[in-house]
């Protein structure tokens, strides 16, 4: 189960049976680029339990960002899809694709994938976040995502082949973008974010490439003026 590389399962009961989301509950959307391996995990926010539902996944590759794009607004089009958040903080130029091609990506809220982890096991722990029955390659990985461990035995700060995992790294996107939006929207106790605000302020923020973001401005323009 998610956590268990410190032995911190989540509780019993966070696979859920399938059930027909509302239309009106917002989404959020989570991405994990690679050029062989895009991973998009979609979570929808319970208004009235105050819970978040991982409900649908797909991992594809040899695709455009074009191609990603479009089919993801096809899904977002009939649903209340209220933010995109994908890759590592580094990953803007990836980010500024899918600006160009409709959708408004956004930078992970937590970076640093120790904390991203925590607060996604704090999702399962606190019964905030459950998964579709559905989600195979989702309950896959939750059930194999562990650290490394020492010639001790002992776990190491190293994820065991951590690169296999692209749907819980666009789940770790998604989960703590979606809480943090909730809470700053006023739905969600301060106590579930603890320790976002220390680490975003420590952390500096990245300058655009003048080129790359240049040239999106260019094509966001040039698509403007057709």
């Amino acid at each position: 189960i998610y956590g268990s590389y410190r032995d911190e399962a989540p509780p019993e009961g966070h696979v859920v049976a399938d059930f027909e989301i509302p239309p009106s509950w917002p989404r959020y959307v989570g991405s994990d680029f690679g050029a062989v391996n895009e991973a998009f995990v979609w979570i929808a926010h319970d208004p009235d339990k105050d819970v978040l539902y991982a409900y649908r996944e797909s991992l594809e590759g040899g695709l455009t960002t074009g191609d990603h794009a479009a089919a993801a607004l096809a899904y977002a089009e009939r649903e209340n899809v209220i933010l995109w958040a994908g890759g590592s903080k580094g990953e803007n130029q990836k980010r500024w694709d899918y600006a160009a091609a409709g959708i408004p990506m956004r930078d992970p809220v937590v970076s640093e994938v120790e904390l991203g982890i925590d607060r996604v096991v704090a999702l399962f722990k606190t019964r905030r976040l459950f998964v579709f029955e559905s989600l195979r390659g989702i309950r896959s990985e939750l059930g194999t995502y562990r650290r490394k461990l020492d010639a001790a035995g002992q776990p190491t700060p190293e994820i065991q082949d951590k690169a296999k995992f692209h749907r819980l790294d666009a789940l770790r996107y998604a989960g703590p973008r979606a809480t943090f939006h909730l809470l700053t929207d006023g739905t969600l106790p301060p106590s579930a974010l603890g320790g976002y605000g220390e680490k975003l302020l420590a952390e500096p923020v990245p300058r655009p490439d003048d080129d790359a973001l240049l040239a999106v401005v260019r094509d966001v323009h040039d698509r403007l003026l057709r």
